[in-house]
């Protein structure tokens, strides 16, 4: 398909849409802290800038997943879609290894991330003790994406894939 010349633009030796371009700033941006002013300001009044911390609002900013997610933070439809979608990045996993996830998670905990209770098998992977989940985070009771993080590695550390992880449990009845 041939594009107006408008629509692209050079770099070095190599040509781009002008909208892919966009797209990947607006995508930097966004994945900047914003001390562009702020931070020039800063250390024109004499502040060490490197030593400044950001402003608490960017902190409480929700992971860039939940804001792709279709699905309410907190819900059995969100963890396995969090699931899939951190097992594809993380670890290239593809949907067949899904497919062996969710019935592992389901007979374990129900994806449920309250299932079990704190000193023994806890939250979605069934961690034992569920202290050991705090590896991947504080928050690790009440978080089912840290839940998932720690269950992925834990899976991939010992079993190599979940598909290898489910034929384990269907022998075994645990992982």
């Amino acid at each position: 398909m041939r594009r107006a010349p408008s629509e692209v633009v050079r770099i070095g030796r190599d040509y781009f849409l002008k909208r892919t371009i966009i797209a990947a700033a607006l995508v930097t941006a966004a994945l900047i802290p914003v001390t562009g002013v702020a931070s020039a300001q800063a250390a024109s009044n004499g502040v060490n800038v490197r030593s400044a911390s950001l402003p608490a609002v960017q902190a409480k900013r929700p992971a860039v997943a939940r804001t792709m997610s279709p699905y309410k933070f907190g819900t059995v439809k969100y963890s396995k879609w969090f699931a899939r979608y951190y097992m594809q990045r993380k670890y290239h996993w593809n949907d067949a290894q899904f497919r062996a996830l969710v019935p592992l998670w389901e007979h374990e905990s129900g994806w449920g991330h309250h299932a079990g209770s704190v000193g023994h098998a806890y939250g979605i992977p069934q961690s034992l003790p569920g202290s050991k989940m705090r590896s991947a985070g504080k928050d690790w009771q009440n978080n089912p994406e840290t839940q998932i993080k720690w269950g992925l590695a834990y899976i991939k550390d010992v079993y190599g894939s979940p598909t290898r992880a489910w034929s384990s449990w269907q022998g075994k009845r645990w992982y």
